[in-house]
This record gives C-alpha cells, structure tokens and sequence, in this order.
C-alpha cells in the first residue's frame, strides 16, 4: 500500500478472529497481526499484538478498549515499532 506520494505506508493491524474472545463479565482478550503483501504477492506478518476491551451499557451498547502492536517495519529491514491505541465502538 502506498500514500498519494507512492511512499509505501505500513500494513493495517487486524484482529485475529477466534472464539471465546469475551466472557460473562462483558471483557474481551483477543490477538491482532499485521500481515504486508508485497508487489511480487508473497505476504509476511511483520507485527502481532492484543487487544483488551470492556462492553458495557444495559444492552452492551458501547465498547472500549486498548491495542498494543509490536513489529518489523517492512520498509526499513533492522527497523521495529510499537504503536497503542484506544477504540470506542457504539451500537447504532
């Protein structure tokens, strides 16, 4: 992926899906990766992480929580990076 520049920019961060993410207390533990495809279509995960989150409301209309994601910049070979941030989810 690159910007309006053509600079490549680094992979977005996804969440791995898996069950059990959640329990009966409304808090959910799950993975997160980021995986770069490259021109020559080979792919590599060049970060992995969590995230932790809360539900909550009568009917678990919101959710908040943290991802933390640590990796290998794959534009620069010897380059790593670290990036937290929050999330809030409404239910419409």
């Amino acid at each position: 992926m690159r910007d309006a520049e053509g600079n490549p920019l680094l992979p977005g961060v996804n969440p791995v899906i898996s069950p059990n993410s959640s329990d009966t207390n409304g808090e959910i533990v799950g993975d997160v990766q980021s995986i770069a495809r490259f021109e020559d279509g080979t792919t590599e995960t060049v970060g992995e992480g969590k995230y932790y989150a809360v539900m909550s409301g009568e009917n678990a209309e919101e959710i908040v929580g943290v991802v933390a994601i640590t990796g290998s910049d794959p534009r620069s070979p010897g380059v790593t990076y670290q990036e937290t941030g929050g999330f809030i989810v409404y239910r419409q």
